[in-house]
């Protein structure tokens, strides 16, 4: 998957792209206490990066768009399957995963990835509220239901 330039050189087109990120993962391991570079304090060694993994293109656009404002890194895909292919290379300190995803379900995901021996904190993110599905989630690790 390839990296895109600045802002400036993205298309003007809102459909979502298979994979953005803005700047480089550093390596994985240890606690990360997820913060931006801008604020108060000394900044952290490395910008952590939120991997944002949501179908609906208008949200990962809108998601992407706050959290850069915010000088965060951030990187996106809007499949299971292009998540999965993202992570066997890259690391992430925050997933944002939808789960309803249109090839795979937040909870075969999250199975997936246990399964492929990856942890990544992550806090699920959806239009549809179940409370059962929100139990699970978090039973399953999920810091948060969205």
């Amino acid at each position: 998957m390839k990296t895109p330039g600045p802002k400036s050189n993205r298309q003007s087109s809102r459909k979502a792209p298979a994979a953005r990120r803005r700047g480089t993962p550093g390596p994985s391991g240890g606690e990360s206490n997820l913060r931006p570079t801008s604020g108060s304090g000394p900044a952290p060694s490395r910008v952590p990066i939120i991997f944002v993994v949501d179908d609906d293109p208008g949200l990962l656009i809108l998601i992407e768009s706050v959290l850069s404002a915010e000088n965060w890194k951030v990187a996106y895909v809007s499949s299971g399957a292009e998540a999965l292919a993202w992570l066997q290379t890259n690391s992430a300190d925050l997933l944002l995963l939808d789960l309803k995803l249109s090839d795979i379900e937040g909870r075969e995901f999250v199975r997936a990835l246990a399964d492929g021996g990856r942890s990544v904190p992550f806090i699920v993110i959806t239009g549809q509220g179940d409370e059962r599905v929100a139990v699970e989630m978090m039973q399953r690790g999920a810091l948060d239901y969205l």
